[in-house]
Formats: C-alpha cells, structure tokens, sequence
C-alpha cells in the first residue's frame, strides 16, 4: 500500500524510499527524473501528507535541464545496442559537437536518470552518448558475460558503433567529437586514443586505467579481487591472456596518440591506484604527447570532496571547450 502511494504520489518521478521510522509511517523518500535532481521528501503515511526536505543540487531545483532520451542501434555483428542521448536545450542552427561518455564499472550500466556529468555537458552545449555496451548489467548474464575478458575489444566496439550510429543519424556535428570517461569509461577512453587517433578531437580519462596488465597483476595479490580479475577480465598465468593484457593497454600504445589527452586522478583513489595515471603521465610527456595531468590531493574515486568535484568539472569545462 505504501509503495503504491509513493508511485501516486509522484507520477513520473523514480522513487526509492531510504529511511523509515520504527513503525514505518514515516518515510524518507528519493524522487528524481533524468532532467530533474534527486530530491528528499518526507512523507507520514497516517496523515497522507510530506513536503520536500532537501536536494544535493538546490540551484538546479525548478530550472529547465535536457530531457535523457532512449537510443538503440545494433552493433557491427548484429547485436542490440541501447544507450542514452542527451541534446543541449538550445542547439540553434548548428549541430552539437559531441561528448562520448562510457560509464564505468564496467559491469554497471546508465539509466535514464539525472547525472550531474551528463547535464553538465549538455548546459555547455555538447550532446551526451551514453551506451550500455556489451558487459552492461541488467540485460541479462549473456549479455554481461558477453563482457568478460574483452576490455578493449568488443565491449569497446560497441562505444564505436554507438558514435557511427548517432553520427549517421544527422544529430551532432561528425568532426567535432570528444570521449570523457571515469573509472572503466576512462580505460575506455585511453583505449579509443590510441586505436581511432582520428576519431575523437580530445580524450579525457578520470581515473582511469591505462595499463590493464599492471592493474590484474596489482588486483591478483588481493586474495577477495583474485578470482574476479581472473576470470572476467584475464588470467596473467594464460601467457595468450597475459599478451591480450598489455595489447590492450594504452600505455603501450604511445606512439599511435594524437589528440590531445586530460588525465585526473585523486590521491586517496583505493578503487583505482593513483600510480596509473602518474606512470601513464609521465611517459606520455616524455613521448612529446599533448598531455595535461591534474592530480587531486584527498581525492577519491568518485570525488566525493566538493573541492575535487568543482576542480574536475572547471578542468573539463576549459579542456572541452578548447577543443570542441
């Protein structure tokens, strides 16, 4: 009875309730949309009435934000696709340029819900793909499994034919495209600079991963990380898996870069170690790439100090807007 309540009280809204008194009449509820922030609500089941308590995002409350629109293609080899696309509320006569976004995980996927990043995007003009490329959760363990032991491969090609599709379809401009990612979307970003250098203007990975077979032969040691590594993303004592480990990382890959890269790390990441992103960097620069590496002091994997935050949006704000 609650829960239907809760879903007449809020038509169109996502809710989750995640606090309730000991009697449960008194409820905590979430209430978000894609182009609305989460907001907090009290809600007392005896006296049907609540009122809004309050938001993580109180400047956005009641302001015009993009709608998240479903997308859905197949893939090269046949297999469905679907994803996410997010255009600027006002795109005047021009085409966007486009932001690929990649989530992270990988073994997570994107809903149809406000993000912070993707409507960051969006307010500075650029349209957002998101894509639930083939490792995704919630589509099923086939298509999760699909995923397994191929970073790089056919869980990034999927991120490509995303970009063909939406370019084929008219709706950005072709020939100005970034790739942004975090966590596994910015392995997956490094991994698209060094195989489609000509594909994307810029690349910019927040703590990502840019060599695969030092992050498995670093989570290996971890007796509770052992078998996951192993068996979904490769096995360092399968010497075929272990060549697959370094093919497929982008600092061995150097030499195929061009566009320019931004890379952000946080010092206290315990997801992803810093020392990825301070080797990647240091040997990029030595390569003579075009490289700007922002490192947060205290920052965690997901940049959870507003200071950090507020410096990663400001980095990818100037670093998008010089090359889109």
């Amino acid at each position: 009875a609650s829960a239907r309540l809760i879903e007449q009280s809020f038509p169109g809204l996502h809710t989750s309730v995640v606090s309730r008194s000991s009697d449960g009449n008194r409820l905590m509820v979430a209430a978000l949309k894609d182009n609305a922030p989460p907001r907090y609500i009290w809600l007392d089941l005896e006296k049907k009435s609540g009122k809004p308590w309050f938001g993580p995002y109180p400047a956005l409350v009641n302001v015009e934000l993009p709608e998240v629109k479903p997308i859905e293609f197949a893939a090269s080899d046949g297999t469905p696709i679907t994803g996410y696309l997010t255009l600027p509320l006002a795109m005047g006569d021009t085409k966007p340029p486009l932001v690929v976004f990649p989530h992270g995980g990988p073994h997570a996927r994107d809903y149809q819900y406000f993000d912070p990043f993707v409507q960051f995007f969006a307010n500075r003009g650029y349209a957002v793909l998101q894509v639930n490329f083939r490792g995704s959760e919630g589509f099923g363990s086939g298509f999760e499994v699909a995923g397994y032991k191929k970073w790089g491969q056919s869980m990034q090609q999927d991120i490509y034919d995303a970009t063909e599709w939406l370019v084929a379809e008219g709706v950005v401009d072709p020939e100005r495209k970034c790739i942004v990612g975090a966590s596994y979307g910015g392995y997956a970003a490094l991994v698209a600079s060094y195989q489609k250098p000509d594909e994307f203007r810029c690349v910019a990975s927040i703590a990502g991963i840019p060599d695969l077979h030092e992050m498995v032969d670093h989570e290996v040691r971890n007796p509770n990380r052992k078998w996951y590594v192993t068996e979904m993303i490769g096995d360092l004592s399968n010497s075929e898996e272990e060549k697959m480990l370094k093919e497929y990382s982008a600092i061995n890959h150097l030499d195929k870069i061009s566009a320019p890269l931004l890379v952000i790390h946080g010092t206290e990441d315990t997801r992803v170690r810093v020392a990825q992103s301070r080797d990647f960097s240091k040997k990029a620069q030595a390569a003579g790439l075009d490289i700007r590496y922002l490192e947060l002091e205290d920052g965690t994997h997901f940049l959870d100090e507003y200071n950090n935050r507020l410096a990663v949006f400001e980095a990818l704000d100037g670093f998008l807007r010089e090359h889109l």
